[in-house]
């Protein structure tokens, strides 16, 4: 079935940030709005890409915004981020999917309910950081790795979670000693994410790495953990295959749970 090399394998097929977009990270590590607009212009599918997802109901403009420069200007520069993340997951897209039952719109409102419920929890947290807030951007990713992975493997993925009654998190951690957020992880390093989104990730999955970061980081990874066991139960996402992707970390989370369910309430 799935087995370590193959997830190597699939990770090494992965291409590098083409010379567009790594410029337009660099403008926007600069907060240089302006430079990233006009780089954008000279890419096409980004441009498409940006004026198709900004104008969904979620960024929130009154009419439809076609002008790249205002587009930036009405996002800033975190949602900007945020938005240029969903862009490089997006090239990565399979054709067709298999295993889960979703669509490209499909895939880019999920992209948009993690951004928007871990942008809701930041606000509550009363946290400002823009490299914590791109964290989330990675989980998506996952998601298609993990298509890739067992798309060829339906059946026997099916009957495995029907006889033991696991996830396919679990099941992947059997196989390959990685889950769901290791797979993230190993994205956000080949991308060259910032290292508080890293180091964030690390200590949703790996309990060994716990002690080797600030409290406050382990702290918040454990919203984290629980936001896209949170988002893949919704009834949308349920419907997709997706509620069974993750594996929860119960002891991990149980001392935030609470206060976690307190937020989701309110975005629900």
């Amino acid at each position: 079935m799935v087995d370590s090399n193959k997830i190597e394998e699939l990770l090494s097929s992965i291409p590098p940030l083409p010379k567009t977009l790594q410029m337009v990270i660099k403008a926007l590590n600069s907060d240089d709005l302006t430079k990233a607009a006009k780089i954008t212009q000279e890419d096409h599918a980004l441009t498409f890409y940006l004026k198709k997802l900004v104008n969904k109901p979620y960024f929130g403009f009154g009419s439809q915004v076609e002008n790249i420069t205002q587009i930036y200007g009405a996002l800033g520069v975190l949602r900007a981020k945020q938005v240029i993340n969903s862009y490089m997951i997006s090239l990565i897209l399979p054709r067709s999917w298999v295993l889960f039952d979703l669509s490209k719109e499909g895939f880019e409102d999920l992209q948009i309910s993690t951004i928007e419920a871990w942008e809701a929890i930041l606000i509550k947290l009363e946290i400002k950081d823009w490299e914590i807030s791109l964290s989330s951007t990675m989980l998506p990713a996952s998601i298609i790795v993990c298509e890739r992975l067992f798309g060829e493997y339906e059946n026997e993925l099916r009957i495995l979670k029907e006889q033991r009654f696991i996830t396919a998190d679990k099941i992947l951690k059997n196989r390959t000693g990685e889950g769901f957020f290791d797979i993230a992880i190993k994205i956000a390093k080949l991308w060259m994410m910032p290292q508080k989104s890293i180091d964030i990730l690390e200590s949703s999955s790996i309990k060994e790495s716990r002690e080797r970061h600030k409290k406050e980081i382990v702290q918040i990874s454990k919203y984290l953990h629980l936001l896209f066991f949170h988002i893949t139960s919704k009834p949308k996402f349920i419907r997709a295959k997706l509620n069974d992707i993750i594996d929860l970390d119960i002891e991990f989370i149980e001392d935030v749970e609470d206060r976690f369910y307190e937020i989701a309430k309110e975005l629900d």
